[in-house]
């Protein structure tokens, strides 16, 4: 998974280019330029889909010691760590 932060560079057709800015190096064609953003943007979610799981987890450390198991601030944080994990394994990250 890279590091880099990549743009979208127009193909002056319906398509998006994602281009590594730090390389130079093609990454992807969307093949419908609307989703280029999107695809552009990945290694930043994906670095944030970590940074809130790690926030969570210890989030959930202090809401276990202060609320039971089934209350609703315990239950949507593991909610949203679940889902967290589960955006990085789709992206081969976990």
């Amino acid at each position: 998974m890279t590091t880099h932060v990549w743009h979208v560079a127009s193909m002056g057709n319906h398509q998006g280019l994602i281009v590594d800015e730090t390389t130079g190096e093609n990454i992807a064609v969307a093949y419908d330029k609307a989703n280029a953003p999107l695809i552009a943007a990945a290694p930043e979610l994906l670095a944030l889909a970590r940074e809130f799981e790690s926030y969570l987890d210890l989030k959930l450390i202090g809401f276990r010691r202060e609320y039971p198991e089934d209350h609703c601030i315990v239950q949507t944080a593991v909610r949203y760590l679940e889902q967290a994990r589960a955006a990085q394994r789709k992206a081969g990250a976990r």
